[in-house]
């Protein structure tokens, strides 16, 4: 699966601009603010039915005009079938539309996996350095793509979580229906069971995948590992502090993975290099998971890939994403020479210049 071209209309700085892509390795250049990030957001957004990097639709309008609304269209194609396949997004101000082939979702979660994405961000560091928030997204994120099942368990959840979070705010000097909160502690734990059962078989087989990927990033020898962290599911008797703060206290929005280096926390002890390594591996495990479990190869999104890099694993990395994995990949960086020096005249690499708003194909290295 390969983005062939991409239209985007009233999306963050761009007015109107279609582009045409290679199947294999494409650079995105040109100056910080150019708007090489956004058109990778924009590629996201029609995998995910979102911004990687905002909750809010409304952020996405292009600012300097009034029409109120933005457009994305990606015409993909499947390799193996030579077929074309639409995706179109519409949002405009009160309400997002999606549609594949012109025929429109009722529901954005049946879309997730369609076109499986990978992307790699310098705020990707805090999967590391952040809370157990973006951990538990990191991981949800990958089971859902190839899981329908987890999907739906964890989707169920949230909603479960969100009605018993309102209960216990109207409940706090009010009188306590214990029948509901019966019921909404049930099926978080009917949901809850399913979705940390499925992330604990995930990491098993994940962890040897980051190792691999860390040796070839990084030539170091340490022995890494992640490792998953429970929270406690005793709803009941947490109930009265659930009371007092107004939210639910435990259950498996509250679970976490440890990430350890020689069986020390990874996040204290690791060098800015390791880190960076360590999400990398990370991430291109994450493609190689999707890939097994879905026949397809992700596109892969590299948005300024030697920010907390050395020059030595940023090449070893590109070479890696250029020659080992099959997939499409975007890189954007500021320096378009720089790149084509790390490429030294690959035949699959194709160079985008962004300037003023219009993005102009140089030439294919």
């Amino acid at each position: 699966m390969y983005l062939k071209t991409i239209f985007l209309q009233n999306f963050k700085n761009y007015k109107d601009i279609s582009i045409g892509f290679s199947k294999n390795v494409n650079c995105i250049y040109g100056l910080n603010g150019a708007g090489k990030t956004n058109i990778l957001d924009a590629i996201h957004y029609l995998s995910f039915t979102k911004s990687f990097f905002s909750y809010s639709d409304k952020k996405n309008i292009n600012f300097s005009n009034d029409l109120g609304y933005f457009t994305l269209k990606g015409v993909y194609v499947h390799d193996q079938e030579d077929a074309e396949l639409s995706i179109r997004c519409a949002y405009d101000q009160k309400e997002k539309h999606f549609w594949l082939n012109e025929k429109k979702y009722k529901k954005f979660s049946s879309h997730i996996g369609r076109v499986p994405l990978v992307f790699i961000s310098p705020s990707d560091i805090q999967l590391v350095e952040g809370g157990s928030e973006s951990r538990r997204k990191f991981m949800d994120l990958i089971i859902s793509q190839k899981n329908k099942t987890y999907l739906n368990a964890l989707v169920k959840y949230h909603k479960t979580l969100a009605q018993r979070n309102a209960l216990l705010k109207e409940s706090f000097r009010k009188n306590i229906d214990d029948a509901l909160f019966e019921i909404f502690d049930d099926q978080l734990k009917e949901w809850g069971d399913v979705i940390r059962k499925e992330r604990e078989q995930f990491l098993k087989a994940f962890t040897s995948k980051v190792e691999e990927y860390y040796r070839i990033i990084s030539k170091e020898k340490e022995t890494i590992a992640l490792e998953y962290q429970q929270s406690n599911l005793e709803l009941k008797k947490n109930f009265q502090i659930d009371l007092r703060r107004g939210f639910t206290t435990s259950g498996v929005h509250r679970d976490d993975i440890v990430f350890l280096m020689h069986q020390k926390s990874l996040k204290a002890y690791a060098s800015e290099g390791q880190k960076k390594s360590f999400v990398i591996a990370l991430r291109l495990a994450q493609l190689n998971v999707i890939k097994e479990a879905l026949g397809i190869s992700p596109i892969l999104l590299l948005d300024d890939i030697f920010d907390r890099i050395d020059q030595h694993r940023a090449q070893v990395l590109l070479h890696t994403v250029s020659n080992q994995i099959d997939s499409q990949v975007f890189i954007s960086h500021t320096d378009g020479k720089k790149l084509k020096e790390v490429f030294n005249a690959q035949t699959n690499v194709h160079f985008y210049k962004v300037e003023k708003q219009n993005v102009v194909k140089t030439h294919a290295s």
